[in-house]
């Protein structure tokens, strides 16, 4: 690799689930133009979350949810982008 080439990783952690305090997905964005400092952005992406809840409840045998503390607890975690017990 020569001085020009430089590797960048971003890592935002989960994107279906932040744990940041907003619930909306995040992906980063690096923009790296020549003889200018490299750009990042992170970027949230809103999307049906109630859909999203919905669709929890609708799984019945999803394996660690069989107490319904469990699934809730999980349900408000997604919804607020922070952890839950």
């Amino acid at each position: 690799m020569n001085q020009q080439e430089k590797i960048a990783i971003i890592n935002v952690g989960s994107v279906g689930m932040p744990l940041d305090g907003d619930p909306r997905p995040a992906w980063v964005m690096l923009e790296n133009h020549p003889g200018q400092a490299s750009l990042v952005t992170i970027r949230r992406v809103t999307y049906k979350m109630e859909r999203m809840l919905q669709m929890i409840d609708d799984i019945s045998d999803y394996p660690d949810f069989k107490a319904n503390a469990g699934r809730e607890a999980y349900k408000k975690t997604l919804a607020t982008g922070s952890f839950h017990l």
